[in-house]
């Protein structure tokens, strides 16, 4: 039986995307364990090709529903909260300072501003997802080459 790999790709692209939610180490694992499943679905001799690929996209839906759980379980990570202190501190600054005039309210603005600016910086999205990504879709094509290889020619 000859079946396009599209449909693996596709489910792997969402178990990407699924993944993308949970913290690097779970994703990583998430990522292997439920990739391993999409040659055996795509390769079911009892399924015509249309419900083969429809199945794994499926699976790779039902994926993401699993990993929006599991991201909701998470424990908040408490360095969030120490995060934000400088925008916080800019904020009460602002808001004592706004009735005052004179030096003391420039030398404030500014300090609230830098302390703003501080809070933003350090309140960003983390980037480190974008590696692993990387990895897992290196993982995938190695893994697809790898069932390519073993299907028997037909």
């Amino acid at each position: 039986m000859n079946r396009s790999p599209r449909p693996q790709r596709a489910a792997e692209f969402l178990l990407r995307r699924a993944c993308r939610r949970l913290p690097e180490e779970q994703a990583e694992e998430r990522f292997a364990e439920w990739s391993a499943e999409l040659p055996a679905i795509v390769s079911d001799p009892d399924l015509s090709d249309f419900r083969a690929a429809w199945r794994a996209v499926a699976f790779a839906f039902g994926q993401i529903r699993t990993a929006e759980e599991l991201a909701a379980r998470q424990p908040a990570d408490p360095f969030d909260a120490i995060r934000a202190f400088p925008l916080v501190g800019a904020l009460i600054l602002l808001a004592v300072t706004s009735d005052s005039e004179g030096m003391m309210d420039s030398v404030a603005t500014v300090t609230a501003e830098v302390l703003a600016v501080v809070g933003c910086i350090t309140l960003r999205p983390k980037r480190a997802r974008t590696r692993s990504c990387a990895r897992m879709q290196e993982q995938a094509q190695a893994r697809r080459r790898l069932s390519e290889e073993e299907a028997p020619d037909g």
